[in-house]
């Protein structure tokens, strides 16, 4: 029976969850300059860019389980909008 590898696989899980993080940090960078409001709200409700740049890429159920690009890209910005300003005034549900 072979063996199971855990060290290496948690090690390509990290290296991934790493380049994941990176792609979306980069992404949402990209937002800035097709939405400035959308971008600093989301930076100024979730206290810094790399989680409101995770958050983004979170399936929701404030979303009916989308993410916040799904929303974006079809046309849904002021959900997204709204979803902030309840979480800025404590009203997550």
């Amino acid at each position: 029976m072979p063996t199971l590898d855990i060290k290496g696989i948690c090690a390509e899980i990290a290296a991934a969850q790493r380049q994941f993080d990176k792609v979306s940090q980069s992404a949402f960078r990209k937002l800035k300059e097709f939405d400035a409001e959308l971008h600093e709200k989301a930076i100024q409700t979730l206290e810094n860019e790399k989680e409101a740049a995770l958050w983004f890429t979170d399936p929701l159920e404030a979303f009916k389980g989308q993410t916040a690009w799904k929303l974006l890209v079809t046309g849904n910005r002021q959900v997204i909008l709204d979803v902030l300003a309840r979480m800025e005034h404590g009203v997550y549900g």
